[in-house]
């Protein structure tokens, strides 16, 4: 993976930022949401949409693309924060062309 690749938008998280969205995620996840409990690192985030993208620690290969809420607090249902896409870093960038020829 080579976050030189990252799609018109999104920006490599340096350390104090994927600090500061880590700790809003772990604020916002529900018990049964996806991510609950997953050891990931927010690698990237699109300031536009609040979208972070997340590397698994345990999956190197797996990609999480999570729409953060900014409630600040537990979310009770386990669909927020919303899962944009869940796969390889192929699959984010195809969601994210998608994404792109939508707007």
């Amino acid at each position: 993976m080579q976050l030189s690749l990252l799609p018109e938008g999104w920006f490599v998280s340096d350390e104090e930022k994927a600090i500061q969205l880590y700790n809003e995620l772990q604020k916002e996840l529900p018990k049964g949401h996806i991510l609950y409990g997953k050891d990931v690192c927010v690698i990237a985030h699109r300031e536009a949409t609040d979208d972070i993208l997340c590397q698994h620690k345990d999956d190197k290969a797996r990609f999480t693309i999570i729409h953060l809420t900014w409630s600040g607090k537990e979310e009770k249902d386990t669909d927020y924060p919303y899962v944009e896409c869940d796969g390889n870093f192929n699959d984010f960038l195809e969601y994210e062309n998608r994404f792109l020829r939508e707007r």
